[in-house]
């Protein structure tokens, strides 16, 4: 069964682990919708529809035509994310007294790991680091993406609505953006006299979560500066020639059967490993054997080429 990482949490595991689930859906809009499927060993295989085959009429006497659908196979293959924390015995006699040092530079390191976990997820790519995951902008092909206009085109809801209609059902999860793209459709639809779309629900962590349409919109930016990686700094092509100064926005449906992690555990693993060795002070590490998986082609999309006009 494909859990979040605070279902998970609910389980038999160390209060480390437990208490790291937290803080790392708190950080991330990937890791509070995204669905973590257990895994034996390090790769985890599946098979992708391609084509359904022909079917037809047969006249009397005659033959159907003979084919069959195309199945792809598909390999995730995991990765191993994580960081180490070190406090320094300086820190430790001198700062202890007024923090919690401790559980605070854990905290710091399980954060950033959340923002790592999310910008990889989007921009990963195995070609620039082959010790990673490819994210969804080198996942999403195809009919898939939605082009705002050469060279960036001013959003519309026409467009926006149409990124909705290439995901499978026409029912994404949610919708990933930089803050400046979420305020431009809110106030398209403010625009709209009468309407109804945007509204707004208490998040779990005590956020006001906007929603389009019943879709949560999810702003991706870094808590201590507001600094995105999906700013306006895209290329105009994805091989990273051009130059188009323009954004994505990203919908996406998780579950089971389309977009989903993988792991050999669903939380990650956090270890207090006591005094270093190598120098004076405590160290700590936090560890996660991950991947992710897109079974279905059209479990995502992406709206490029969106300027900040």
């Amino acid at each position: 069964m494909d859990l979040t990482l605070m279902e998970a949490a609910k389980g038999t595991a160390p209060v480390l682990n437990k208490v790291a689930a937290r803080i790392l859906e708190q950080n991330s809009p990937i890791l509070r919708w995204l669905p973590f499927r257990t895994i034996n060993g390090p790769a985890y295989q599946y098979m992708q529809e391609g084509s359904l085959g022909t079917v037809g009429y047969r006249a009397v006497g005659g033959a159907y035509t003979a084919d069959s659908g195309v199945i792809n196979p598909r390999v995730e293959t995991l990765c191993d994310m994580g960081g180490e924390v070190f406090i320094d015995n300086f820190e430790l006699e001198t700062m202890g007294n007024f923090i919690a040092l401790k559980p605070q530079k854990y905290e710091m390191k399980q954060s950033a790991l959340a923002q790592f976990f999310d910008q990889e997820f989007f921009e990963g790519s195995r070609l620039v680091n082959p010790a990673g995951m490819d994210g969804m902008r080198r996942r999403i092909v195809g009919n898939q993406l939605v082009n705002m206009g050469n060279g960036g085109g001013t959003l519309t809801l026409a467009k926006y609505n149409q990124l909705h209609d290439r995901v499978v059902g026409g029912k994404p999860t949610g919708d990933f953006m930089n803050r400046t793209l979420n305020r431009k459709i809110t106030d398209l639809v403010a625009a709209v006299t009468g309407s109804t779309l945007i509204t707004y629900e208490k998040g779990r962590f005590g956020t006001i979560d906007t929603m389009y349409a019943g879709i949560p919109i999810n702003v991706i930016e870094m808590d201590n500066d507001q600094s995105t990686f999906l700013d306006f700094d895209e290329a105009e092509n994805d091989d990273g020639t051009g130059s188009a100064n323009t954004s994505s926005i990203y919908s996406i449906r998780f579950g089971p059967t389309y977009v989903h992690g993988i792991s050999t555990k669903a939380l990650p693993n956090v270890r207090d490993l006591g005094e270093s060795q190598e120098r004076p002070g405590v160290i700590g590490r936090i560890q996660w054997f991950v991947g992710m998986a897109s079974e279905h082609p059209r479990s995502a999309a992406r709206l490029y080429h969106v300027d900040n006009a």
